[in-house]
């Protein structure tokens, strides 16, 4: 497949996909459209909230400055010096010497791995929170259960109005709201 092609289907996919979200919006499904903005803007929202509560401990961000110039510097010095010594080993002269793109590369990697650790561990110590919590996970406020739960009580209660009507209609009056024996106690049952 040459490069036009992969144009046009890459195009082709693209509209069909802007019209299958149109045409869902049409049916009044809104998912897509709340998973998009909640994508997008979702974090600029939780952004705006928790930032100003941040506060800013301006020792600690010097110190991991410092640290982690030294530890570029370290780096690119141990790293020159370990490279010369593998050409002098192999005695094939290397064409270059150590450059700081790579330091920088293997930097950047060793950060990565560091914030990908914690973000592991942050979805781990959320996942226990949700799984060991008191509240169901599935009963949020405003959502389509709990909507879908208000109409079904209400659907009782109309039911059981009803009930109570087509008794009256029967007997002339309503059914009694507790029975009591001979001496007056309420019975239970």
């Amino acid at each position: 497949m040459g490069p036009g092609a992969k144009v046009a289907v890459t195009s082709v996919a693209g509209v069909v996909g802007i019209l299958g979200i149109f045409f869902l919006l049409c049916l009044g499904c809104l998912v897509p459209l709340d998973f998009i903005f909640a994508l997008v803007a979702g974090w600029i929202l939780y952004l705006v909230r928790v930032v100003p509560q941040i506060t800013w401990n301006w020792s600690g961000l010097l110190t991991a400055f410092i640290c982690l110039v030294a530890l570029t510097f370290g780096l690119q010095w141990f790293l020159s010096w370990f490279y010369k010594q593998l050409q002098v080993k192999s005695a094939n002269p290397a064409p270059r010497d150590w450059s700081r793109s790579w330091t920088l590369r293997i930097l950047a990697l060793v950060m990565l791995m560091f914030v990908a650790g914690i973000s592991a561990i942050g979805v781990t110590h959320q996942t226990a929170w949700l799984v060991t919590s008191p509240g169901s996970l599935l009963e949020v406020k405003g959502s389509i259960r709990e909507a879908a739960n208000r109409t079904q009580s209400g659907n009782n209660l109309k039911q059981i109005g009803l009930a109570c009507h087509n008794y009256h209609d029967s007997f002339a009056h309503f059914p009694a709201g507790a029975t009591f024996d001979a001496q007056g106690h309420m019975l239970h049952g």
